[in-house]
């Protein structure tokens, strides 16, 4: 029998061994894709408690403890912290198999030096040691979490109409051990039929310093903040789509659309659809004038609990996996894209198994002389990101295009605790190449792995996004 989560955890072989603690476990991260405050980063924040850590934030745990019934006031509601704590250790202990286990166990060894089992019982003595830890230890305030778990690169999520005040803050403060850059989400300009439509307008102007009347204004107010990311280190930008788009049609007949969703009328589904093929084809060209990368996260069936909605808004838990992607309307508007030369470097998401296979075949087919993968499959996403989903997509896209050209891992998260998501993704990384080594798959040959390890883990999301040299 095995012991518990060792050194040597999802590593099966000596190759997998000699390539992680030889060289994946000591690269450095690039984060390019996260829900991290910058202002918790520039104020330096110190948790109050490991429930404020863990629970302040975290819809994947909150999902696992209503899934065991929990009551609501153990998991957002006014228990205490040592309560909520306890309860999220109770629920836990009911999930083996589920990558929260093991992401708990390795956040508390990596940050709190604490090798207990978390369940039920040990949980108030976990809790307090590391209520201890917390109240003393500077390095485990934010900046020092960032520092301590080697973060180079962080991009966070941010509103085009957003100041990025914080970022100018970090900008100008003397914390230089990670690159802190904002990364744009336009996800309120498209939603063209909500209510707050023509008031998100209004604002993204007042964020350029103009007044938009037209479709043509807002882009170039978009423009106008796309050159204030830019200055403030902007490489990325990102979009929720639930669902793909593309149905281009003229300009005045967007212009028509646009007016009727400032006006508040009703947009038909295929109004919708059009002005967003419209938004996004505008927008993918800027990304390529800019050099900046495209992230697309498609799929997701999102706020399906109506009254939990209500209740405690978006991104609490309540969401889903919808239909697959179409990846012919998805073939159309990249090949649109090409043929304008306006396609960007991209990174295709999806919150369903099933596409990831199509996905790698599509993006393989869109190569670009002197890019290495210019349009490439993303790592597991949401409910994907787990043992299994990885291994999948680490074998079908090792199958269908070039690993080694692929970004790596990412956290999409809103803890400053979740960077062992990283040496998860790094383990079983090793163990799947250890693996093909052992069985004659692929040659034994140590500076050729320790070139790939370094490109998946680190190396390719610099080149990749063009990050400055950390």
């Amino acid at each position: 029998m095995t012991d518990f989560m060792t050194e040597d955890f999802l590593l099966h072989s000596r190759t997998a061994r000699q390539l992680y603690h030889g060289y994946a476990e000591t690269e450095p991260i690039v984060d390019y894709h996260c829900h991290i405050s910058p202002r918790d980063i520039a104020e330096n924040h110190r948790f109050s408690s490991i429930t404020e850590a863990w629970l302040g934030g975290d819809h994947y745990k909150w999902r696992l403890m209503r899934a065991c019934g929990i009551p609501e006031r153990d998991v957002t509601g006014e228990e205490s912290d040592l309560e909520k704590f306890t309860a999220y250790a109770k629920a836990l202990s009911r999930a083996p198999g589920n990558p929260l286990y093991h992401w708990s166990h390795l956040e508390l060894r990596r940050y709190f030096g604490c090798r207990q089992v978390l369940s039920e019982q040990t949980a108030p003595d976990i809790f307090h040691h590391c209520q201890e830890i917390l109240e003393c230890d500077d390095s485990l305030r934010v900046q020092g979490l960032l520092q301590k778990s080697r973060v180079r690169v962080l991009c966070t999520t941010d509103d085009p109409a957003d100041d990025l005040h914080w970022h100018q803050v970090l900008h100008d403060s003397q914390f230089h051990s990670a690159r802190v850059v904002p990364a744009m989400r336009p996800d309120r300009l498209m939603h063209i039929e909500g209510d707050d439509f023509s008031s998100y307008v209004e604002q993204l102007g007042e964020s350029a310093d103009m007044t938009i009347h037209t479709f043509a204004d807002m882009c170039d107010a978009l423009k106008r903040r796309m050159d204030v990311f830019a200055e403030m280190g902007c490489r990325a930008a990102d979009h929720a789509l639930d669902e793909v788009v593309y149905q281009p049609v003229p300009a005045a007949s967007l212009e028509r659309i646009f007016q009727k969703g400032l006006s508040h009328k009703t947009i038909s589904s295929d109004e919708r659809e059009q002005y967003l093929t419209g938004l996004l084809l505008f927008l993918a060209g800027e990304y390529r004038h800019r050099g900046w990368v495209m992230e697309l996260h498609m799929g997701a069936l999102r706020n399906v609990y109506t009254d939990m909605y209500r209740r405690f808004g978006a991104d609490t838990g309540y969401d889903a996996i919808g239909r697959c992607c179409n990846i012919e309307k998805l073939a159309r508007f990249l090949d649109h894209l090409e043929r304008e030369g306006s396609l960007p470097k991209t990174i295709l998401f999806s919150a369903s198994p099933y596409d990831l296979m199509a996905l790698t075949v599509l993006g393989a087919s869109f190569p670009k002389e002197g890019i290495a993968s210019r349009i490439q499959p993303g790592v597991p996403w949401w409910f994907n990101d787990t043992k299994q989903g990885l291994l999948d997509y680490l074998t079908i896209v090792s199958e269908e295009t070039v690993l080694g050209n692929m970004v790596g891992m990412l956290t999409d998260s809103r803890s400053f605790l979740s960077y062992p998501r990283h040496e998860y993704f790094r383990r079983i990384l090793c163990d799947w190449l250890g693996n093909l080594v052992e069985c004659g798959e692929f040659p034994d040959d140590e500076a050729q792995l320790a070139s790939l390890i370094h490109r998946l883990c680190y190396g390719n999301a610099i080149s990749f996004f063009q990050f400055p040299c950390q």
